[in-house]
């Protein structure tokens, strides 16, 4: 099988509230060094490399975590936190958090849940949701959902935090000569092959229905230029149904287009890959390109990540 190398570039930008400067010096303060190396994707720009297709994780200065702390079964929601004092080559950032009182002095640690602000996590029923339904974006708009869980003892930490759904990228190339308008809003295909709307439940890791959490079936439309091409992403939780003779459901200049052939793939697809369709638009048809679909490991090592052609 051939392999193929790339990194990941993912842009971290977030919205929240409290800042580290607004936390007092205090023996209660907990310091938090977050590194992206492992695969943590807060807000992401997939932005390729023009010769390549490379990819960086860097941290940004306006990107926010909610903390959670559990102990005793007892939910602690500390808020949403900055991030500060990040690397020279953005992998790596620093946030902290401010200890509960009940739980100064507690020797033998707690459990530590942070999750990137577009997670929207919520605390509901002595257990915390976070958003899974599906999430369709321009690249240069995508934002990802990532996530750290783990118990912690020591009064400052080191952790990586976690990707936990499956990225699609659908590249679309314009060969009609004229500026185009392009907007993915699915696929036609029957089962699907992703979950639509949904939760995530943090104290056993398992998928929910729960329609509050709001999904984005439809991107958002980006201008492609002639001879130009653009990327669609599509972030989900799969289904373990394989893709069967799918074509795409698009708009394009306002009118709707479906795919003139279909793609069909017997790999079960998987969280933690990021799988690349291929599909051009002559001005008259839209067609899958290539017959075949792409899938590469994200973030898993450093930067240094390869896949295989399926």
């Amino acid at each position: 099988m051939k392999h193929i190398y790339f990194y990941l570039f993912f842009v971290c930008v977030l919205s929240g509230c409290k800042d580290a400067t607004d936390i007092q010096s205090t023996s209660r303060i907990r310091t938090i060094t977050a590194s992206l190396d492992g695969g943590s994707y807060t807000r992401i720009g997939l932005t390729p490399d023009a010769n390549s297709r490379d990819m960086i994780t860097k941290w940004q200065a306006s990107d926010k975590i909610r903390v959670l702390i559990t102990h005793d079964a007892k939910i602690y929601d500390i808020g949403d936190v900055n991030v500060y004092d990040i690397s020279e080559d953005g992998k790596n950032c620093t946030f902290q958090y401010l200890l509960p009182e009940e739980l100064e002095g507690v020797v033998e640690g707690y459990r530590l849940s942070c999750l990137t602000n577009n997670c929207t996590g919520k605390v509901q029923n002595d257990n915390v949701l976070y958003n899974a339904s599906i999430i369709r974006a321009p690249i240069s708009k995508f934002k990802v959902r990532a996530m750290f869980d783990e118990h912690v003892e020591e009064g400052n930490s080191f952790v990586s935090f976690e990707h936990y759904g499956t990225y699609e990228l659908l590249h679309i190339t314009n060969k009609s000569g004229k500026d185009i308008s392009f907007s993915l809003y699915g696929f036609n295909a029957s089962p699907r092959w992703y979950r639509e709307h949904g939760a995530m439940s943090l104290f056993d890791k398992q998928f929910m229905t729960d329609t509050s959490f709001e999904s984005v079936e439809q991107s958002e439309k980006v201008v492609i230029p002639a001879n130009g091409t653009d990327i669609i992403v599509s972030w989900y939780i799969p289904n373990g149904q394989t893709i069967n003779n799918a074509s795409i459901a698009a708009m394009i200049d306002g009118k709707e287009v479906h795919s003139a052939n279909t793609i069909s793939s017997e790999v079960t697809l998987s969280t933690g890959i990021a799988y690349h369709m291929y599909a051009t638009w002559d001005g008259n048809e839209l067609k899958f390109d290539k017959g075949d679909v792409v899938s590469s490991d994200i973030g898993i090592v450093m930067n240094d990540i390869n896949g295989e052609d399926l």
